[in-house]
């Protein structure tokens, strides 16, 4: 069965592309709000189900995105406005053509993979919260920085303040 092009008139693409970076994003939110309070076993399934729908996401956008009009070209996904001064237009977006389509396929689908063989590596560890904090916010950072749009979220992505946790 084909995957639909548009939903509800919105291309399904520009509605799954935020939910791949908002997936680990939420997940790092959660375990950080519970402050390592939740058990091995809770702590893993909401990594293992975030990563998971974060990679499922991405190859359901990845296979919309190439049988769409769009293959050869480009989308441009605007969150929203930032900015309006005069002419001058600031805008939160995320931009999917085929290399930053690739790479967010490689960082979701690798992201999940790593983080499913640490669920098991770091059972027995008393900071395992505090990891998967650390590392589904640095997933989540690391597609922006794929899907960013301008060199602001490319900023966040790239220096946010991610690497100076995991060190």
């Amino acid at each position: 069965m084909p995957i639909p092009a548009t939903v509800w008139g919105v291309s399904l693409v520009a509605m799954l592309l935020p939910l791949v970076i908002l997936c680990p994003l939420a997940v790092s939110i959660i375990l950080m709000l519970t402050g390592g309070k939740l058990p091995a076993r809770a702590t893993t399934l909401l990594v293992g189900a975030g990563m998971g729908l974060c990679a499922f996401f991405a190859v359901i956008s990845a296979s919309s995105f190439l049988s769409g009009p769009d293959s050869l070209g480009s989308l441009h996904v605007v969150l929203w406005n930032w900015m309006n001064v005069g002419s001058f237009n600031a805008q939160i977006a995320l931009t999917l053509d085929r290399l930053s389509l690739v790479m967010m396929l490689v960082v979701s689908c690798v992201g999940f993979l790593i983080l499913v063989y640490a669920c098991a590596y770091m059972y027995d560890d008393p900071d395992i919260a505090r990891f998967f904090t650390y590392m589904t916010l640095f997933v989540a950072s690391m597609l922006l920085l794929v899907l960013a749009s301008d060199l602001l979220g490319v900023f966040i992505g790239w220096e946010g303040w991610v690497s100076a946790l995991i060190c």
